[in-house]
């Protein structure tokens, strides 16, 4: 444990940089794993249309959905989407799933030359964005043959492709998992209004033929600008704590709470809102732990620190 720590204090203030810039892994922001659709057997019996669906897990006060539509209304020649057998590739066990074993997913249904598959995934407070799916296409002979990658910063009124590691994506008849570092698209961080969009080229065959996605993630690491650390209106009780701790401050907004270990694993993610929050610590080890609060997807980032005893 001391070993730990020193090595955790050499990063923050021997380098030079700041707590969050040590952590390894990046943040889960938003998930879709699709299981929370009946019938569970993946068997197609859920039409979802052309209307959103909702993420199953998001730490985001804006909300995050995909949307499969069409790029041009009205038309006569647009897809839909339905449920299918998923894959557990990209899976993320303990983030709200519902039914077992079962993997779900969903198929943008051909014809889908006119149609564009929209993640709606704000990402305040965030940088560093990684997305990353499953994905297979039901054939080789039918359907749209090539996913290609754009992206919106401004709420979807202009798609733009500068930056993006390659620009689109060949799916197999196996599952795959593909992963879109963004990280060098420096407008994606810390924005509310960021769309990431997949359009289909390809041979056309009518009504056969899909393209299959699970397991959709986007993720990154939390911003901290040490200068606007301002702890002064918040306070942790009892310090050490047992089986929870409460986090007393004079800000009734929602707040985004995040518990971190000594090595800067991230252990909990909750969201908020008053000024006197029961936290549950029964689940963690003896030790030292950090906890940041971000108000409302603001700047204003607060660290503070307790034990676990």
């Amino acid at each position: 444990m001391k070993k730990n720590i020193y090595l955790l204090l050499s990063c923050m203030f021997i380098s030079g940089i700041n707590f969050n810039q040590c952590i390894a892994q990046p943040t889960l922001i938003h998930y879709w794993h699709f299981n929370n659709t009946l019938p569970v057997d993946g068997s197609g019996g859920i039409l979802f249309g052309q209307n959103p669906i909702y993420a199953d897990y998001s730490i985001t006060t804006e909300p995050a959905y995909v949307i499969y539509k069409a790029i041009i209304l009205p038309s006569a020649d647009t897809g839909t989407v339905d449920n299918c057998s998923g894959k557990a590739k990209n899976d993320r066990p303990g983030y709200g799933g519902c039914c077992g074993d079962i993997d779900n997913g969903i198929r943008t249904r051909n014809p889908s030359d006119n149609m564009e598959f929209l993640w709606y995934a704000p990402t305040g407070n965030f940088q560093n964005i990684i997305v990353t799916y499953a994905t297979k296409s039901s054939s080789f002979n039918s359907g749209q043959v090539e996913q290609v990658y754009s992206y919106s910063i401004d709420g979807g009124s202009n798609f733009i492709t500068a930056d993006l590691p390659v620009g689109s994506y060949y799916p197999d008849t196996t599952w795959k998992k593909v992963t879109l570092n963004l990280s060098t698209v420096t407008s994606v961080n810390n924005n509310s209004n960021f769309i990431f969009r997949i359009t289909y080229v390809g041979q056309n065959t009518g009504t056969k033929g899909n393209n299959r996605f699970d397991n959709i993630t986007v993720e990154g690491d939390i911003i901290t600008d040490l200068k606007n650390i301002n702890p002064a209106n918040y306070s942790l009780s009892p310090n050490p704590a047992g089986n929870f701790i409460n986090l007393i401050t004079t800000s009734e907004k929602t707040k985004l709470i995040s518990i971190y270990n000594s090595v800067g694993k991230l252990t909990s993610v909750y969201k908020a809102t008053g000024n006197n929050i029961n936290i549950n610590t029964s689940q963690l080890g003896q030790g030292f732990y950090y906890i940041t609060i971000n108000e409302n997807n603001s700047d204003n980032l607060i660290r503070l620190k307790f034990i676990k005893k």
